[in-house]
């Protein structure tokens, strides 16, 4: 009788404590666009109360993407000269006071979305506005050791109208996303072909430790649900239901891969973010900044898992490249 009372009184303790380590509370430092469109933040996550300015750019901030562990961030704006296009600029958290180097210098008609990887490889993609001679459109690559270049080199990997566009954690791998909708894998290593994910899929976002995929689902241009599938085998894991938003903006993984973490621009005409959960736990609203607009985009400045590449996660994608390549 004095183990079944231990017993019971061990499984009470469990089921108090499990909610609480379940829907624990988001943490991680992030770098966000400020309602003031024109300046960098840095924040906890969870206490916006201490956030402070980083950086202020002479023009609009339009696109952002911060390197894990690293002292980079890019971001997209106006070039200088103020002609209707954009830019890919590069900071070094390092020396924020020095001026922000443009990576594109006007060469590529408008950037239209950019990643950096941990070991600090640029891509971005770009899109057409109507000038001429039109520069090629598709994906592109700047390695990390031409960043400091006065006129810093970019690669075409591939010519197609591509817009969001994401480093797996291994930084040999990308997704990027179609015009139009649908999703696709790409090994910048080998140069091989794309392999198809899903045809109604926008924002693609790898998971922390890399062997994960989340997506948002669409259907007739609304964004109906976040899908989360395991890369190999390739199998879907988990269906998170959205709730009836303007505009689906953005989709990002908490540092812990524990919950997703979505930007929407609301009927309210303002940008929210909102946690999710993997658990089914409720959606909750974090970076709420005060200021017109709310916080459009924001990228974690850390990351919670180990991101050198392995030899198992690079051979299964290259045979998954192999057997669905398009």
């Amino acid at each position: 009788m004095k183990y079944g009372l231990i017993s019971l009184c061990l499984c009470l303790c469990l089921a108090l404590l499990l909610p609480l380590t379940t829907h624990a509370k988001l943490t991680g430092e992030v770098i966000f666009r400020h309602p003031k469109t024109s300046e960098l933040w840095i924040s906890d996550v969870g206490n916006t109360r201490n956030a402070r300015r980083m950086f202020k750019h002479p023009q609009d901030i339009y696109e952002l993407a911060v390197q894990n562990d690293g002292p980079y961030t890019l971001i997209v704006a106006d070039p200088d000269n103020g002609f209707f296009a954009a830019d890919a600029y590069l900071i070094d958290r390092n020396q924020v006071h020095a001026k922000a180097h443009n990576l594109t210098q006007d060469r590529f008609d408008f950037v239209w979305n950019i990643d950096i990887s941990h070991a600090g490889d640029v891509i971005f993609t770009n899109t057409p506005t109507g000038i001429e001679p039109a520069p090629p459109y598709g994906i592109y690559l700047i390695p990390r050791d031409g960043l400091k270049n006065d006129f810093p080199k970019a690669e075409l990997l591939f010519e197609r109208e591509a817009s969001n566009v994401t480093w797996a954690p291994d930084g040999v791998h990308i997704a990027y996303e179609v015009l139009g909708g649908g999703i696709y894998i790409y090994n910048v290593l080998t140069r091989g072909g794309s392999s198809g994910v899903s045809a109604h899929g926008r924002y693609p976002a790898f998971s922390p430790e890399g062997n994960r995929l989340a997506f948002v689902h669409t259907f007739l241009a609304d964004a109906t649900a976040i899908n989360i599938i395991s890369l190999e085998p390739r199998r879907r894991l988990k269906t998170i239901a959205l709730g009836e938003h303007s505009a689906f903006i953005a989709l990002k993984w908490a540092p812990d891969g524990q919950a997703l973490v979505y930007t929407v621009y609301g009927p309210d005409n303002l940008y929210h973010n909102y946690v999710a959960p993997l658990d089914g736990g409720p959606h909750a609203e974090i970076l709420n900044i005060k200021g017109d607009g709310g916080v459009p985009m924001f990228d974690w400045t850390k990351s919670a898992y180990a991101v050198e590449p392995t030899n198992r996660l690079t051979t299964r994608w290259a045979t998954l490249k192999q057997r669905n390549s398009k």
